[in-house]
């Protein structure tokens, strides 16, 4: 298992840069990459809520999710969906999201999100959900009833349950 930041591939990636297609976002390929303290180049728009602008010498882009897969910022992973920006933090054979909403004095709010390429719809991570995901999969399937049907059921696995479903899958494949 890969997060986004010790998969080998991505470990070699400038810090920063564009994934233009679902295929660049998969192979690691950046367009405009640069190093965080390159001169001449910077983020701007940094709302992570569906638009980013990227200036370098030579241009200004803004990338959104209409022309954009998605973008690397700092060595984090975001992909662009139905108008929404998800962090990357699993990037293995499934890809799993997360968004963070702020608490303001209370604790920030993460919720976890997955698909199964980076073509596919980003779909909330739930048992429903990876049970619907993958039906076509026996094994798969098995191992999911078996995990006890609970409120939070992602919990009864260790604390960081990232892990979880890749190994799942791997079992299963």
């Amino acid at each position: 298992m890969h997060t986004s930041d010790s998969l080998s591939t991505y470990s070699i990636l400038p810090e920063n840069g564009l994934y233009l297609s679902a295929h660049d976002f998969e192979c690691g390929y950046l367009e405009f990459p640069f190093a965080n303290r390159q001169a001449n180049y910077r983020w701007k728009n940094l709302s992570l809520e569906g638009e980013v602008t990227l200036i370098t010498p030579d241009t200004l882009i803004k990338a959104n999710p209409m022309g954009f897969r998605g973008f690397r910022i700092n060595k984090k992973d975001y992909r662009f969906y139905n108008h929404q920006t998800y962090q990357v933090v699993v990037h293995d054979s499934v890809l799993i999201y997360e968004q963070t909403y702020s608490g303001g004095e209370y604790s920030d709010l993460v919720i976890t999100y997955f698909s199964l390429s980076a073509n596919a719809p980003v779909q909330l991570l739930t048992r429903k959900n990876l049970l619907a995901a993958f039906a076509g999969n026996a094994k798969m399937v098995q191992s999911l009833r078996a995990l006890k049907r609970t409120t939070d059921w992602i919990k009864e696995v260790p604390p960081d349950n990232r892990p979880l479903l890749i190994e799942l899958y791997y079992l299963h494949k």
